[in-house]
């Protein structure tokens, strides 16, 4: 990306620019090649400055909601979490602030992967680990005061929660249990075996059903709540 174009164009002109690219490579598609060739750096400098240079702050946040209300929260998120260069820290709080809306509706997709039911396809880009790299500390306490609740009431287990930190897509990361991520929403000094589906089977797992991810959650879970229960961590 020549960063000297991108220096002289206003803040229209790079929001523009970054929808057009980013529709042109449809960022949600099966082959996500949106991912695999590099155009962080090209996208992330439109982004940066769309942002940084518009009028108020309002209309910042404005560029922000309408890219993602077009293009999908995947596009968005993925290239604000992966800048290519350092970020001046007044830029960054131009970019947190223009991302209120984002974020918030980040936090509801998350929330809604955590507790509904759905296949795999329905799932493909809009769970949990789509989002694992945008997430930060704030958006997690957030999400936890959310689930906290449902799992005091018992209308969701820890092991429901657990099947979605299984990853189902990636060929290098298959049948990954994210376990620091998972320990985000769920601290390990809560974990209960419980909680975790019992599967006296040795049998592998050949579907990615949520019912499936469980058990294969609950299978690296259990040893772990075996050799160092919580009550005797501190």
């Amino acid at each position: 990306m020549n960063n000297d174009l991108v220096a002289e164009a206003t803040s229209a002109q790079c929001a523009s620019a970054a929808t057009a690219i980013t529709t042109h490579l449809d960022p949600e598609e099966p082959s996500l090649r949106f991912f695999s060739w590099g155009w962080v750096r090209v996208l992330h400098p439109l982004f940066l400055r769309a942002i940084c240079t518009a009028a108020t702050p309002t209309e910042a946040e404005q560029i922000v909601t309408n890219h993602y209300r077009t293009c999908g929260l995947v596009a968005i998120t993925h290239v604000l979490a992966h800048p290519p260069y350092a970020i001046s820290a007044d830029n960054r709080a131009k970019i947190k602030h223009a991302t209120t809306t984002l974020r918030k509706d980040v936090c509801d997709a998350v929330i809604r992967d955590l507790t509904t039911n759905r296949t795999q396809d329905q799932r493909r880009m809009s769970q949990v680990l789509t989002f694992l790299d945008y997430l930060d500390d704030e958006m997690w306490t957030q999400i936890r005061e959310r689930i906290d609740p449902m799992l005091d009431a018992r209308t969701i287990t820890q092991g429901d929660l657990a099947a979605r930190f299984v990853s189902t897509f990636s060929e290098e990361d298959i049948n990954k249990f994210h376990r620091d991520e998972f320990e985000k929403l769920v601290p390990f000094a809560s974990w209960r075996s419980d909680q975790f589906p019992e599967d006296d089977t040795s049998s592998l797992l050949e579907d990615t059903t949520l019912e499936s991810l469980a058990i294969y959650a609950a299978r690296i879970v259990r040893p772990i709540l075996e050799a160092q229960p919580p009550e005797t961590t501190g």
